[in-house]
C-alpha cells in the first residue's frame, strides 16, 4: 500500500484518517500527517498511533500520496512551502 500524507492535522484530516482506518481502507503505518501544532501532533500520535512530522518537507520525503487538509487560506504558503 502507498504511504499517505496529511499535510495538516486538523479536523477534516482526522476525520478523513478516523473513517479510512474504520473502512480498512488505510493502515496505521502507511500514513503521516504535518501538522504545525505540537500538541495536536501529540494526540493524533498517541489517539491513532501515525507518525507525525512538524516540517511539510520532510512529510514529502517519505510519502506517495499527499492530501492537502488545510484551511483555504493557508493553502497558497503551504503550496509554495512544498
Amino acid at each position: 500500500m502507498a504511504v499517505v500524507g496529511f499535510i495538516g492535522g486538523g479536523q477534516m484530516a482526522e476525520a478523513i484518517i478516523r473513517g479510512g482506518l474504520t473502512a480498512g481502507i488505510f493502515r496505521r503505518e502507511d500514513l503521516r500527517v504535518s501538522e504545525p501544532s505540537e500538541a495536536r501532533r501529540a494526540y493524533l500520535t498517541e489517539t491513532y498511533a501515525l507518525k507525525t512530522f512538524f516540517d511539510n518537507c520532510k512529510l514529502l520525503e517519505e510519502c506517495e500520496i499527499i492530501i492537502l487538509a488545510v484551511k483555504p487560506q493557508i493553502i497558497s504558503k503551504v503550496l509554495e512551502e512544498i
